[in-house]
């Protein structure tokens, strides 16, 4: 029985190296290590699990009775369903997993709200992950601007104010353009524009 040590990659978690490192105090019996790579497009989380194509080799070549090595539970799937799901798997043909970072033996023998609990937390930190990486490619936004630096000039709102309620010759979208604001932005100042005759 060889244990085998499951890596995967993704662009905000920690590197093949590191994983390597972390698991080379436990993978000293193993005879393979498999090695998933991030993809080089997006690829959308409920896809992602197809996309695991070492995973799944390693789950064919694990023996019953031998362990699979991770780093960490985050790393063995894509969402707190696909990695319950590995779960399963490996418990029905008597195969456990070890978790490095918590340094922590699942098997068939653990408690089902245990299991539950430890990938809930692993798709927690899968999260931060998503979350990290989208403030990174998100462009620097400028501050929001406040409501007062939105309004006109206080001699320009009173024209604005004066047209709205009197100028019916231009539309409301012409009123909008001529001041560079939109007709709700006139609707939530001055009220319904209504024609009194």
């Amino acid at each position: 029985m060889a244990d085998i040590a499951y890596i995967r990659e993704t662009r905000e978690g920690p590197s093949i190296d590191d994983q390597k490192v972390a698991v080379r105090p436990s993978f000293c019996s193993c005879f393979s290590v498999y090695v998933d790579t991030a993809p080089v497009k997006r690829v959308h989380r409920s896809t992602g699990a197809k996309q695991l194509t070492q995973r799944q080799a390693a789950l064919r070549d694990l023996q019953p009775g031998s362990k699979l090595i991770v780093s960490s539970l985050d790393r063995l799937g894509v969402s707190a369903g696909d990695i319950r799901h590995v779960l399963d798997i490996l418990f029905e043909t008597n195969r456990a997993v070890f978790c490095v970072a918590t340094s922590q033996m699942l098997d068939a023998t653990t408690p089902r709200l245990s299991v539950s609990e430890n990938a809930l937390a692993a798709e927690k930190v899968l999260k931060q992950e998503r979350i990290k990486k989208a403030r990174s490619v998100l462009p620097d936004l400028p501050a929001k601007v406040s409501a007062r630096r939105r309004d006109l000039p206080p001699e320009q709102m009173a024209v604005a104010e004066l047209k709205w309620r009197s100028d019916f010759a231009l539309s409301t979208h012409d009123l909008a353009a001529e001041f560079d604001r939109s007709t709700s932005w006139f609707h939530r100042r001055f009220g319904p524009r209504t024609c009194s005759m």
